[in-house]
């Protein structure tokens, strides 16, 4: 049904804003957005303001460069905002970068040694039950997100892409990977700039394995808050139409 769908799609987008107070704030560790109250303290205000001018940029960056993806206007007016205030002394008023990540080859070449070693576990029988049902949880949520997302993007979801996606989860799970599903952002991006082809996709996939693999050192550098004020934008943006128009 069309409201069960759409509770699930407002609590995804409600959850995907909330998680973000943290960084838009300038907290230096994570806060849980249910606590954020008991730490006003810590507040950074131009963290705040710098989130402001990323999401602004965002939500405007059609009309000012309708041939860049909005994701790529807010995050270079974000980061260019908080570099020019921290060059001008007022680093202490903003928030964290991302700062540095274990590298995807790190990452991948524990995975497998550490999947053996599980299977080794002398209570690995013990936990099977509990992994299985797990996995079973986990698949039906990537299976009806993917429904969810092929219905916002006017796209088929057949048996045979949630085969695909199965078949892809494991693969990643084999070097390091968490469940995924269709990535509703750059899906959005791709079809809004004429992509509808598979080599769309291809470059796509390209451009993220690049990025894990070369450009993490550059990646450490973006702030937390120019991220994150992105991000609240694509959380409004996913707010289902119609509940809005319900109102």
């Amino acid at each position: 049904p069309h409201p069960v769908m759409a509770g699930f799609q407002n609590a995804a987008a409600l959850l995907l804003l909330l998680v973000q107070c943290g960084n838009v704030l300038g907290f230096e560790h994570h806060v849980p957005f249910s606590k954020v109250l008991a730490h006003g303290a810590e507040v950074r205000p131009l963290s705040i303001a710098v989130a402001l001018v990323s999401g602004l940029a965002m939500w405007h960056a059609k009309r000012l460069l309708p041939r860049v993806p909005p994701l790529l206007t807010g995050l270079a007016a974000g980061t260019m905002a908080y570099y020019v205030l921290a060059v001008a002394g007022l680093g202490a008023q903003l928030g964290p970068v991302l700062g540095a990540a274990p590298s995807f080859f790190d990452i991948a070449s524990g995975t497998l040694p550490a999947l053996a070693g599980l299977v080794r576990h002398p209570q690995f029988a013990d936990l099977l039950p509990a992994m299985l049902t797990s996995a079973l949880s986990l698949a039906v949520v990537a299976s009806i997100d993917a429904l969810l997302c092929a219905r916002l993007l006017s796209a088929q979801c057949g048996d045979r892409q949630l085969v695909r996606l199965g078949l892809g989860n494991m693969a990643a799970a084999c070097v390091g990977g968490i469940t995924s599903g269709f990535n509703l952002g750059p899906s959005l991006a791709n079809r809004a700039f004429g992509g509808r082809s598979r080599a769309s996709v291809l470059v796509n996939a390209g451009a993220t394995l690049l990025t894990l693999v070369a450009l993490m050192p550059l990646v450490a550098w973006l702030p937390r808050a120019v991220l994150s004020g992105a991000i609240v934008v694509i959380a409004i943006q996913h707010v289902d139409p119609w509940t809005v128009r319900s109102e």
